[in-house]
């Protein structure tokens, strides 16, 4: 089992994260939905019920053998050869892919207190959670890139462009010395790109 305190930062966590991509399907306009802003992308609306089907699949179905929630909307919001993005704008109605978000999100608390979390490094600390948030915050980036892109197409106002009252972040340089260095992580949560460390 996970520990009470660890299992509590991963349920704030996870709650944060899914506040950030309601406010932003909020915010997209329904005659948007179903659009495709370029050949690479999916709609913007299937991006939405993907976070929901990969946070299910990670921590339900992989990590514990579960069948998904919905097999039909399963298959809908994977990223499969099968399922190409010109198929995907049957995507759910705004309030109905809110709707799957909660109970793909239920299914990932309640496997949390799953009896099967002993071992392997998918359940080790809570790491398919770990991965279920990064996920998510990579689709809101590309939810909000996809915005971006039709509201100046279009002319229109961009709600989370930023303006005086919500300025651009200021970079940070971080100045190291020239010469060798290791990169990489072999930590649980580093990505495939980021092993191993190197010289």
């Amino acid at each position: 089992m996970i520990p009470v305190k660890r299992r509590e930062a991963i349920v704030r966590e996870m709650t944060g994260v899914r506040q950030t991509t309601l406010d932003l399907l909020a915010k997209v306009p329904d005659e948007w939905f179903r659009t495709r802003v370029h050949g690479f992308y999916s709609p913007v609306g299937w991006h939405f019920g993907h976070v929901g089907r990969t946070e299910e699949y990670w921590t339900r179905q992989r990590l514990q053998g579960r069948p998904p929630v919905d097999p039909a909307l399963d298959f809908l919001y994977t990223d499969r050869p099968d399922n190409p993005k010109d198929d995907r704008v049957a995507v759910l109605e705004k309030s109905e892919v809110a709707a799957y978000l909660e109970k793909t999100r239920a299914a990932a608390l309640d496997a949390l207190d799953g009896p099967d979390l002993a071992g392997g490094e998918l359940a080790a600390n809570g790491y398919a959670w770990e991965f279920a948030v990064a996920h998510e915050c990579q689709h809101q980036e590309t939810i909000r890139e996809m915005l971006a892109l039709l509201h100046r197409a279009r002319g229109t106002v961009d709600p989370y462009a930023p303006s005086a009252e919500f300025p651009p972040p200021r970079p940070k340089w971080i100045f190291t010395k020239a010469g060798e260095f290791p990169m990489g992580s072999e930590a649980p949560e580093a990505y495939d790109n980021e092993r191993p460390v190197h010289d």
